[in-house]
């Protein structure tokens, strides 16, 4: 089914049947697990830290754009800067 997304084209959501607007909050929601999981697993894990280069040119890959984007919109590429995260201390326990 197509529901009327595209260049050109205006989408109301309340146009929708609760199945098909189901259905996009399902795959929003999935979208969103998507995204957290790769900044969560983004590049190489050392020491409990994680060093990564989600920031500059995608080639393409939306799910690393989306990624860099949760991660630190306006971040520079790996050339400029370095950006190591970790959610936790070292003792494990969340921050």
């Amino acid at each position: 089914m197509r529901i009327g997304v595209g260049s050109g084209k205006t989408f109301n959501f309340e146009d929708l049947s609760l199945e098909d607007k189901l259905e996009i909050a399902l795959g929003m929601k999935e979208g969103v697990r998507k995204v957290e999981e790769a900044v969560a697993n983004a590049g190489k894990g050392i020491n409990s830290w994680r060093v990564s280069a989600l920031f500059g040119d995608s080639n393409g890959n939306w799910l690393k754009r989306a990624a860099g984007a949760k991660a630190g919109i306006y971040g520079n590429d790996a050339e400029e800067a370095t950006y190591p995260g970790t959610p936790r201390d070292r003792d494990g326990q969340t921050l």
